[in-house]
Protein backbone atom coordinates (compact mmCIF):
# COMPACT_ATOMS: atom_id res chain seq x y z
CA UNK A 1 0.00 0.00 0.00
CA UNK A 2 1.74 3.19 -1.21
CA UNK A 3 -0.76 5.34 -0.10
CA UNK A 4 -2.45 6.54 3.58
CA UNK A 5 -5.05 8.47 4.86
CA UNK A 6 -4.39 11.56 6.39
CA UNK A 7 -6.72 13.16 8.82
CA UNK A 8 -5.87 16.78 10.40
CA UNK A 9 -7.89 17.83 13.86
CA UNK A 10 -7.83 21.41 14.74
CA UNK A 11 -6.63 20.64 18.72
CA UNK A 12 -9.14 23.43 20.23
CA UNK A 13 -10.22 27.40 19.00
CA UNK A 14 -9.60 29.19 22.07
CA UNK A 15 -7.03 26.77 24.29
CA UNK A 16 -5.43 25.23 21.58
CA UNK A 17 -1.79 24.16 23.93
CA UNK A 18 -3.45 22.80 25.98
CA UNK A 19 -5.56 20.80 24.11
CA UNK A 20 -2.75 19.22 22.74
CA UNK A 21 -0.96 18.37 25.76
CA UNK A 22 -4.03 16.38 27.14
CA UNK A 23 -4.53 15.17 23.86
CA UNK A 24 -1.20 13.87 24.49
CA UNK A 25 -1.88 12.73 28.02
CA UNK A 26 -4.75 10.89 27.44
CA UNK A 27 -3.54 9.57 24.34
CA UNK A 28 -7.05 10.44 21.55
CA UNK A 29 -7.59 12.96 19.50
CA UNK A 30 -11.13 15.19 20.11
CA UNK A 31 -13.72 17.36 19.02
CA UNK A 32 -16.12 19.48 20.22
CA UNK A 33 -20.08 19.34 19.99
CA UNK A 34 -20.47 18.46 23.23
CA UNK A 35 -23.87 20.60 23.64
CA UNK A 36 -25.13 17.91 20.89
CA UNK A 37 -24.67 14.95 23.35
CA UNK A 38 -23.96 11.61 22.31
CA UNK A 39 -24.27 11.20 18.66
CA UNK A 40 -22.78 7.57 18.45
CA UNK A 41 -26.18 5.93 17.23
CA UNK A 42 -27.74 9.25 15.52
CA UNK A 43 -27.48 9.80 11.56
CA UNK A 44 -26.90 12.48 9.80
CA UNK A 45 -30.31 14.21 9.63
CA UNK A 46 -30.69 13.71 13.07
CA UNK A 47 -27.65 15.65 13.64
CA UNK A 48 -28.16 18.49 11.21
CA UNK A 49 -31.97 18.73 13.35
CA UNK A 50 -29.83 18.54 16.84
CA UNK A 51 -27.78 21.54 15.79
CA UNK A 52 -30.45 23.60 14.29
CA UNK A 53 -32.23 23.16 17.82
CA UNK A 54 -29.49 23.72 20.29
CA UNK A 55 -27.38 26.10 18.27
CA UNK A 56 -29.91 27.64 16.18
CA UNK A 57 -27.64 27.11 12.91
CA UNK A 58 -28.81 27.24 9.44
CA UNK A 59 -29.37 24.56 6.93
CA UNK A 60 -25.70 25.27 5.73
CA UNK A 61 -24.07 25.61 9.14
CA UNK A 62 -26.18 22.27 10.26
CA UNK A 63 -25.03 20.15 7.22
CA UNK A 64 -21.39 21.13 7.86
CA UNK A 65 -22.02 20.08 11.82
CA UNK A 66 -22.82 16.79 10.12
CA UNK A 67 -20.28 16.24 7.99
CA UNK A 68 -17.77 16.94 10.17
CA UNK A 69 -19.01 14.76 12.93
CA UNK A 70 -19.83 12.03 10.93
CA UNK A 71 -16.53 12.19 9.10
CA UNK A 72 -14.95 12.33 12.57
CA UNK A 73 -17.44 9.49 13.71
CA UNK A 74 -17.49 7.02 10.47
CA UNK A 75 -15.10 7.66 8.27
CA UNK A 76 -11.80 8.44 10.22
CA UNK A 77 -10.95 4.75 10.42
CA UNK A 78 -7.94 2.87 12.56
CA UNK A 79 -4.55 3.38 11.31
CA UNK A 80 -5.22 6.49 9.77
CA UNK A 81 -2.48 8.82 10.53
CA UNK A 82 -3.38 12.00 12.38
CA UNK A 83 -2.13 15.96 12.95
CA UNK A 84 -2.72 17.59 15.93
CA UNK A 85 -2.86 21.10 14.55
CA UNK A 86 -2.82 23.93 17.19
CA UNK A 87 -3.00 26.87 14.46
CA UNK A 88 -0.40 29.78 14.25
CA UNK A 89 1.11 27.40 11.91
CA UNK A 90 2.16 24.70 14.43
CA UNK A 91 1.30 21.53 14.90
CA UNK A 92 1.54 19.48 18.07
CA UNK A 93 1.31 16.01 17.61
CA UNK A 94 0.97 13.00 14.70
CA UNK A 95 -0.11 9.80 15.33
CA UNK A 96 -2.06 6.88 14.14
CA UNK A 97 -5.72 6.29 14.98
CA UNK A 98 -6.31 2.91 17.29
CA UNK A 99 -9.60 3.32 18.00
CA UNK A 100 -13.13 3.83 17.42
CA UNK A 101 -15.17 7.08 18.52
CA UNK A 102 -16.77 7.12 21.62
CA UNK A 103 -18.11 9.51 24.36
CA UNK A 104 -16.01 10.23 27.21
CA UNK A 105 -16.71 12.46 29.44
CA UNK A 106 -14.43 10.76 32.23
CA UNK A 107 -11.05 11.72 31.54
CA UNK A 108 -9.58 14.98 31.58
CA UNK A 109 -10.14 15.64 28.03
CA UNK A 110 -14.20 15.40 27.83
CA UNK A 111 -14.47 16.47 31.68
CA UNK A 112 -17.46 19.16 31.09
CA UNK A 113 -15.82 21.11 33.67
CA UNK A 114 -12.28 20.56 32.62
CA UNK A 115 -10.76 23.28 30.53
CA UNK A 116 -10.98 21.31 26.86
CA UNK A 117 -14.74 19.46 27.57
CA UNK A 118 -14.25 17.39 24.10
CA UNK A 119 -16.24 14.45 24.77
CA UNK A 120 -16.05 13.00 21.23
CA UNK A 121 -13.04 11.46 21.05
CA UNK A 122 -10.26 8.51 18.98
CA UNK A 123 -7.89 6.64 20.64
CA UNK A 124 -4.51 7.41 19.02
CA UNK A 125 -0.91 6.05 19.19
CA UNK A 126 1.36 9.30 19.45
CA UNK A 127 4.64 8.99 18.10
CA UNK A 128 7.25 10.55 20.36
CA UNK A 129 8.96 12.51 17.30
CA UNK A 130 8.40 14.81 15.05
CA UNK A 131 6.41 17.23 17.75
CA UNK A 132 5.12 21.03 18.00
CA UNK A 133 7.01 21.84 14.86
CA UNK A 134 6.41 24.75 12.21
CA UNK A 135 3.98 23.41 9.38
CA UNK A 136 6.57 24.60 6.91
CA UNK A 137 8.68 22.05 7.50
CA UNK A 138 6.17 19.71 5.80
CA UNK A 139 5.99 19.63 2.56
CA UNK A 140 4.07 22.19 0.60
CA UNK A 141 0.95 20.33 -0.39
CA UNK A 142 1.20 19.36 3.35
CA UNK A 143 2.14 22.74 4.88
CA UNK A 144 -0.89 23.53 3.09
CA UNK A 145 -3.98 21.32 3.58
CA UNK A 146 -3.05 21.60 7.59
CA UNK A 147 -3.84 25.30 7.50
CA UNK A 148 -7.17 24.70 5.38
CA UNK A 149 -10.07 26.01 7.66
CA UNK A 150 -12.44 23.30 9.25
CA UNK A 151 -12.08 21.56 12.34
CA UNK A 152 -11.93 18.59 10.64
CA UNK A 153 -9.63 17.25 7.17
CA UNK A 154 -8.86 14.31 5.66
CA UNK A 155 -6.91 13.34 2.57
CA UNK A 156 -4.69 10.88 0.52
CA UNK A 157 -1.13 10.49 0.34
CA UNK A 158 2.50 8.44 -0.21
CA UNK A 159 3.51 6.65 2.56
CA UNK A 160 6.45 6.52 1.60
CA UNK A 161 6.82 10.15 1.12
CA UNK A 162 5.10 11.08 4.44
CA UNK A 163 7.86 9.20 6.47
CA UNK A 164 10.58 10.71 4.77
CA UNK A 165 9.48 14.57 5.19
CA UNK A 166 8.51 13.40 9.15
CA UNK A 167 12.00 11.75 9.29
CA UNK A 168 13.87 15.01 8.35
CA UNK A 169 11.85 17.33 10.83
CA UNK A 170 14.47 18.41 13.48
CA UNK A 171 13.23 17.62 17.00
CA UNK A 172 11.48 20.06 19.52
CA UNK A 173 14.96 20.65 21.85
CA UNK A 174 16.90 20.58 18.07
CA UNK A 175 14.89 23.59 17.46
CA UNK A 176 14.73 25.58 20.01
CA UNK A 177 18.98 25.18 20.80
CA UNK A 178 19.40 25.19 17.00
CA UNK A 179 17.64 28.63 16.01
CA UNK A 180 18.60 30.60 19.26
CA UNK A 181 21.58 32.86 18.38
CA UNK A 182 23.61 33.02 21.64
CA UNK A 183 25.53 36.39 20.79
CA UNK A 184 26.98 39.21 18.44
CA UNK A 185 30.19 37.03 18.20
CA UNK A 186 28.46 33.76 17.05
CA UNK A 187 26.57 35.55 13.58
CA UNK A 188 30.08 37.46 13.57
CA UNK A 189 31.93 34.14 13.66
CA UNK A 190 29.54 32.93 10.51
CA UNK A 191 30.04 36.34 8.72
CA UNK A 192 33.96 36.23 8.75
CA UNK A 193 33.57 32.48 7.21
CA UNK A 194 30.83 32.67 4.96
CA UNK A 195 30.98 36.83 3.81
CA UNK A 196 29.33 35.31 0.50
CA UNK A 197 26.10 34.09 2.45
CA UNK A 198 25.43 37.92 3.42
CA UNK A 199 26.31 39.56 0.19
CA UNK A 200 27.59 37.51 -3.01
CA UNK A 201 30.92 38.68 -3.78
CA UNK A 202 31.47 40.32 -0.36
CA UNK A 203 35.25 39.82 0.75
CA UNK A 204 36.27 40.48 4.71
CA UNK A 205 39.55 43.15 4.81
CA UNK A 206 39.52 43.53 8.85
CA UNK A 207 37.33 42.82 11.79
CA UNK A 208 37.41 44.77 14.34
CA UNK A 209 38.73 47.62 12.25
CA UNK A 210 39.61 50.40 14.36
CA UNK A 211 38.55 53.99 13.51
CA UNK A 212 38.73 57.31 15.91
CA UNK A 213 34.98 56.78 16.65
CA UNK A 214 36.05 52.96 17.74
CA UNK A 215 36.11 49.32 16.64
CA UNK A 216 33.57 48.62 13.57
CA UNK A 217 32.53 44.84 13.47
CA UNK A 218 34.47 44.67 9.87
CA UNK A 219 35.94 46.25 7.35
CA UNK A 220 34.52 44.59 3.83
CA UNK A 221 34.73 45.06 0.13
CA UNK A 222 31.88 44.22 -1.91
CA UNK A 223 31.36 42.81 -5.45
CA UNK A 224 32.51 45.68 -7.33
CA UNK A 225 35.62 46.62 -4.54
CA UNK A 226 33.01 49.48 -2.71
CA UNK A 227 34.23 49.68 1.12
CA UNK A 228 31.76 48.54 3.50
CA UNK A 229 31.14 49.23 7.16
CA UNK A 230 29.38 46.26 8.58
CA UNK A 231 27.91 46.00 12.21
CA UNK A 232 26.61 43.28 14.07
CA UNK A 233 23.59 43.18 16.45
CA UNK A 234 21.47 40.79 17.94
CA UNK A 235 19.19 43.29 18.49
CA UNK A 236 19.86 46.51 16.46
CA UNK A 237 18.38 49.06 18.77
CA UNK A 238 17.47 52.64 18.99
CA UNK A 239 21.72 54.13 18.40
CA UNK A 240 22.34 51.80 15.75
CA UNK A 241 22.22 53.60 13.08
CA UNK A 242 23.80 56.64 14.27
CA UNK A 243 27.04 53.91 15.41
CA UNK A 244 26.81 52.74 11.87
CA UNK A 245 27.15 56.44 10.48
CA UNK A 246 29.80 57.44 12.78
CA UNK A 247 31.63 54.53 11.70
CA UNK A 248 31.25 55.33 7.89
CA UNK A 249 32.13 58.85 8.30
CA UNK A 250 35.53 58.26 10.42
CA UNK A 251 36.27 55.53 7.63
CA UNK A 252 36.00 58.53 5.43
CA UNK A 253 37.68 61.33 6.69
CA UNK A 254 40.92 58.86 7.11
CA UNK A 255 40.76 57.76 3.87
CA UNK A 256 39.83 61.38 2.80
CA UNK A 257 37.17 59.84 1.15
CA UNK A 258 33.41 61.03 0.30
CA UNK A 259 31.16 59.11 2.26
CA UNK A 260 28.60 58.97 -0.39
CA UNK A 261 31.29 56.17 -1.76
CA UNK A 262 31.17 54.17 1.16
CA UNK A 263 28.61 51.64 2.16
CA UNK A 264 26.97 50.74 5.14
CA UNK A 265 25.55 47.27 6.11
CA UNK A 266 23.46 46.05 9.55
CA UNK A 267 23.15 42.73 10.27
CA UNK A 268 20.73 42.03 13.24
CA UNK A 269 18.34 39.26 14.43
CA UNK A 270 15.57 42.03 15.21
CA UNK A 271 15.41 45.30 14.41
CA UNK A 272 13.44 48.02 16.44
CA UNK A 273 11.30 50.35 14.66
CA UNK A 274 13.24 53.56 15.43
CA UNK A 275 16.05 51.80 14.25
CA UNK A 276 14.12 51.40 10.90
CA UNK A 277 13.10 54.81 10.80
CA UNK A 278 16.64 56.05 11.45
CA UNK A 279 17.89 54.25 8.35
CA UNK A 280 15.11 55.02 5.90
CA UNK A 281 15.96 59.07 7.21
CA UNK A 282 19.93 58.14 6.87
CA UNK A 283 19.02 56.61 3.40
CA UNK A 284 17.06 59.77 2.47
CA UNK A 285 20.13 62.15 3.45
CA UNK A 286 22.16 60.26 0.83
CA UNK A 287 23.80 57.33 3.12
CA UNK A 288 24.22 54.00 1.14
CA UNK A 289 23.17 52.09 3.92
CA UNK A 290 21.23 48.31 4.28
CA UNK A 291 19.78 45.82 6.31
CA UNK A 292 20.26 42.49 6.76
CA UNK A 293 18.02 40.22 8.96
CA UNK A 294 19.75 37.24 10.57
CA UNK A 295 18.12 33.87 10.73
CA UNK A 296 19.64 30.24 11.29
CA UNK A 297 18.56 27.53 8.52
CA UNK A 298 18.49 23.83 9.12
CA UNK A 299 20.09 21.67 6.35
CA UNK A 300 18.79 18.20 5.65
CA UNK A 301 19.79 14.96 4.41
CA UNK A 302 17.79 12.21 3.01
CA UNK A 303 18.20 9.36 4.83
CA UNK A 304 18.42 5.61 3.46
CA UNK A 305 16.32 3.96 5.05
CA UNK A 306 13.01 6.00 3.48
CA UNK A 307 14.45 5.98 -0.56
Amino acid sequence: MTQMKLVKIVTHHENPDKAAELFAEEEVVAVGYADLGDFRKLGRDEIKRKSQKVWKRSEHESAKDASQLIMFRDEVKNEDIVFAYKGNNEVALVGQIVGQHKYNTKNKVGDPKGEIGYPNQRKVKWWDSPRNFDRSFLPKELSEWVARPGTISVREYNIKKLKKALQEIPSEETVTRALEIQSEDEIKDYIQKHPGDLEEGLLIVKREYPTSRGPMDFLAKDKNAIHTVIEVKTKAGDTTATQTRRYMRAYAKEKKRKVANIRGIIVAEEFTPNCLEDVADLVRHGFDLRLYKCRKKFHFESKSEFE
